[in-house]
């Protein structure tokens, strides 16, 4: 679970920043920030579609690989976005591929992780790690 807070914190933290600077400081319209964010929602949604088919031809197997991977390609993205924003409008592309870089990291991180906790609960409490999820944190029934 550390490692999801983890990646949720560089990826949804870097969210709420990134439509603010490619407007205000990118000089880009809402238009045009909107769709650099979707960006890394693309990657993101197309990478997990990656990792189920991996998943169901290889039984499974390289889960933990995927993980740091993921990990690698979203501070990457994260670093790529960095040095890009406030340099110079020709750098949008920089940003944007940074940001397509880290939802591309998301997808290899969000579902492992998922998979691999569930995978290590015992037979008996299978629904125990899901528990504390996020979904269930904004439930209001205990």
């Amino acid at each position: 679970m550390i490692v999801r807070g983890l990646v949720s914190a560089a990826y949804y933290g870097g969210e709420s920043f990134f439509p603010l600077s490619m407007t205000r400081v990118m000089g880009l319209d809402t238009l045009g920030s909107g769709l650099a964010l979707s960006a890394g929602a693309l990657t993101w949604v197309t990478d997990a579609w990656l990792q189920a088919r991996l998943d169901t031809r290889g039984g499974g197997s390289g889960r933990h690989a995927r993980v740091v991977l993921g990990f690698v390609l979203l501070v990457a993205g994260d670093g790529m976005i960095a040095p890009a924003v406030g340099t110079s409008p020709e750098s949008v592309a920089l940003a944007v591929g940074g940001w397509a870089a880290a939802g591309l990291g998301m997808g290899f991180v969000y579902p492992a992780v998922t998979t691999i906790v569930l995978s290590l609960a015992p037979r008996s409490g299978k629904g125990w790690p899901v528990r504390g999820s996020s979904c269930a944190r904004r439930s209001p029934w205990p």
